[in-house]
C-alpha cells in the first residue's frame, strides 16, 4: 500500500508508510523553559530548569504482518544521576551492556485514547550510534501490550493519521 505522508516532526512529505513517528519534545517543555538559563533541548537530551532531566530514545513495537519494528520516537524523564551517567557514556563502547534504567514516559502518543505521559518504564541503551529503547512497565496500558504482543499495518496506519 503506497500512500504519502506529512511528517510534522521532520516537515517533510513521505512515501509509504511511516514505520518511525517522533515526538520533538518532552509534554512540559515549554516556551518558559526554552529561555531558562538552566534548560536546554537538544537532539539526545533536554534538561529543564535544571532540575528535570530526559533522554530521547524509542519504544519499539512488533508489526505482526511486516519484516520490520514500528517505532515511536519518544523522551523518558529519568533522574539527574541516570541522565548524568548516559550523556557521560554516550558515545563508548559497550554501553548496551550498562543495566538500564528507571524513567518515565514524558510525551503525549496519539491514538491511545488517554494520556502516555507518565507510564513507567525501563530504559536501555544500545550500540553507540543507536538509541536507547525504552520498554514500558505497566503491562496493562495499551501501549504496553502493543510493544508486547504486536501491532498489524493497519493500526500503524491508524497511528501515523492520528499523529497528524
Amino acid at each position: 500500500m503506497e500512500e504519502t505522508w506529512f511528517c510534522e516532526a521532520c516537515g517533510e512529505t513521505h512515501d509509504g508508510v511511516p514505520f518511525t513517528l517522533k515526538i520533538r519534545c518532552p509534554s512540559s517543555w515549554t516556551d518558559g523553559a526554552a529561555v531558562h538559563p538552566e534548560s536546554e533541548l537538544l537532539d539526545a537530551h533536554c534538561v529543564i530548569g535544571g532540575e528535570r532531566f530526559f533522554l530521547h530514545g524509542f519504544v519499539l513495537i512488533p508489526v505482526t504482518d511486516a519484516e520490520r519494528d514500528f517505532e515511536w520516537g519518544i523522551w523518558v524523564e529519568v533522574d539527574e544521576k541516570d541522565f548524568l551517567l548516559r550523556c557521560a557514556r554516550w558515545s563508548a563502547r559497550g554501553r548496551e551492556r550498562d543495566a538500564p534504567v528507571p524513567g518515565r514516559l514524558a510525551v503525549t502518543l496519539p491514538g491511545y485514547g488517554g494520556s502516555t505521559l507518565g507510564i513507567p518504564g525501563l530504559l536501555q541503551d544500545r550500540e553507540v550510534g543507536l538509541r536507547p529503547v525504552f520498554t514500558l512497565t505497566d503491562a496493562g496500558h495499551p501501549l504496553a501490550r502493543e510493544q508486547r504482543l504486536g501491532i498489524t499495518m493497519a493500526r500503524v496506519i491508524d497511528l501515523a493519521r492520528a499523529s497528524h
